[in-house]
C-alpha cells in the first residue's frame, strides 16, 4: 500500500483517509440506539449525481478550459474542500442565527476539517515534489493554497465555536467537573 514512488505521500494519506469512515462505523456496535433516517441524506445523491457530472462534463469530456488549473480546483482533494467549506459555513450561519446544532456536528466538522486540509496538503506536496515547473503548476499551486487556506479557515472557526459550545455544555449529574478532576488551575 506504501510505496516508494512519486506520490507515495498522497496515496499513503488518501489510504488513512478512507479508513477514517470505516474507523467509525465502530460508533455503531450492538448497544447503541437505532439512528432514524434523516431527511438531509437525501442530499447524499444530489451530491454524488453532481460530483460524477463535473468529473465526466470538465476533467475527462476536453472542454476548452479544462486545463491543470481547473482539474486542481475540481479534483478529489479540492472537492472535499469545498465541500467542507460549504458545509462548515452552513453550520456555523445556523449556530449564528440561534438554530443551535449539537456541539457533535461542531467537533465532527472541525476533525473532518483537520483530516481534509492534511488531504490537500499532502497532494499539494506531492504536486509539487513531483511535477516539471510550468506556469500551469505555479496557477494549480495557487488553487490547491487556496483550497487549503478555506479548509484551515473553517476549521479554525468550527474548533473555537465547539471549544465555547463544550465549555457551555452542562454536566451530567454525578459526572466529574473541571475542579474535581485538577484541570481548573
Amino acid at each position: 500500500a506504501i510505496g516508494d514512488g512519486a506520490f507515495a505521500l498522497s496515496h499513503s494519506y488518501r489510504l488513512l483517509f478512507d479508513a477514517v469512515p470505516v474507523l467509525a462505523l465502530a460508533a455503531f456496535h450492538a448497544t447503541a440506539p437505532a439512528m432514524r433516517p434523516r431527511p438531509w441524506l437525501l442530499a447524499l445523491p444530489v451530491g454524488v449525481g453532481i460530483t460524477f457530472a463535473v468529473f465526466f462534463l470538465f476533467l475527462y469530456s476536453g472542454m476548452p478550459g479544462s486545463g491543470p488549473a481547473l482539474q486542481t480546483a475540481l479534483d478529489w482533494p479540492g472537492l472535499w474542500c469545498v465541500g467542507l467549506a460549504a458545509a462548515g459555513l452552513a453550520h456555523l450561519a445556523a449556530a449564528s442565527t440561534g438554530r443551535s446544532p449539537a456541539p457533535s456536528w461542531t467537533l465532527a466538522l472541525a476533525g473532518l476539517a483537520a483530516l481534509v486540509l492534511g488531504l490537500r496538503l499532502t497532494t499539494l506536496v506531492d504536486h509539487l515534489a513531483f511535477t516539471a515547473a510550468t506556469p500551469e503548476r505555479t496557477t494549480s499551486a495557487i488553487i490547491a493554497g487556496a483550497q487549503a487556506a478555506a479548509a484551515l479557515g473553517t476549521g479554525l472557526a468550527l474548533a473555537v465555536v465547539a471549544a465555547r459550545r463544550v465549555r457551555r455544555t452542562p454536566t451530567a449529574p454525578g459526572s466529574p467537573t473541571p475542579a474535581d478532576t485538577g484541570a481548573a488551575r
